[in-house]
């Protein structure tokens, strides 16, 4: 094992400025983010909700496309949509997309659904789960899954999701 040293001015020598090219550029453009939707608590869905959103601005604010299902299709606001109709939209939605990321806190038909339809076209997926949230064996073993986040806050999840698209 090597050590590693840090120097106490790594900020200055080793700044954004500095940096000739990208070395990294990312080769996905579009993001859907899968999200549990049927069974929230409804003392905490707009909350989780509102979490979903600022997942989509922190995708957005790396210069990629995003697509949440509850503005299009929410089972509360959108409910006079015909069930076959939303399973087309996202089915068809997801599979424009280049990477399927999933909040997979709370347990949903839905997202299970979409996790395999990822896997079958050979998407990338993300998982994201709150520290201490009962997660599937099934979900977390999907060989799609490139990266399983487990956060302890939803601002270190906000944080770190572009960081980790960045590098795909």
């Amino acid at each position: 094992m090597r050590d590693v040293y840090l120097v106490e001015d790594a900020d200055q020598v080793f700044h954004r400025d500095k940096v000739q090219v990208e070395v990294l550029t990312p080769s996905i453009k579009k993001v859907y983010i899968s999200e549990a939707l049927t069974n929230l608590p409804e003392d905490e869905m707009l909350s989780i909700k509102s979490f979903y959103e600022d997942l989509g601005r922190a995708v957005e604010s790396i210069g990629l496309e995003y697509y949440l299902p509850h503005l299009h299709t929410d089972p509360v606001k959108h409910a006079d949509i015909p069930a076959r109709e939303v399973y087309e939209k996202d089915v068809k939605t997801l599979l424009d997309h280049d990477v399927l990321v999933a909040e997979v806190s709370y347990p949903s038909l839905g997202v299970g659904g979409e996790l395999i339809l990822a896997q079958k076209e050979n998407m990338p997926i993300v998982l994201l789960s709150k520290k201490g949230a009962k997660v599937s064996r099934f979900a977390t073993g999907n060989p799609a899954v490139v990266y399983h986040l487990v956060y302890e806050t939803r601002a270190e999840a906000i944080h770190k999701l572009p960081l980790i698209l960045r590098q795909m």
